[in-house]
């Protein structure tokens, strides 16, 4: 994948993400399918190119949904028994 800016004249290669994360460009980024070589797309179009992993320089990282319901799983035996207890402790508090 290749992301450029027609603002700042910047363009390089990024990985787009997987099941886990991906990166999200905002405006006025544009992205679009690219061959193997992005330094050689970059200058046909008379851009900049920029080294790297353009989606770590420039990017914003967002996790998928996927990556949320996996973290939640795994804190699941810390989280409950931490609301158990404070409903409980709220509970006791409440006027008789």
């Amino acid at each position: 994948m290749i992301a450029y800016n027609p603002w700042t004249n910047e363009c390089g290669a990024f990985y787009g993400g997987d099941e886990w994360a991906f990166y999200y460009f905002p405006p006025p980024w544009k992205t679009q399918s690219g061959g193997e070589d992005a330094e050689k797309i970059c200058n046909q179009m008379g851009y900049i190119y920029i080294e790297g992993n353009l989606g770590e320089k420039r990017g914003l990282l967002l996790l998928s949904p996927i990556a949320y319901i996996y973290y939640l799983w795994v804190l699941a035996p810390y989280i409950i028994p931490i609301l158990l207890i404070y409903g409980f402790y709220r509970w006791m508090q409440m006027p008789k």
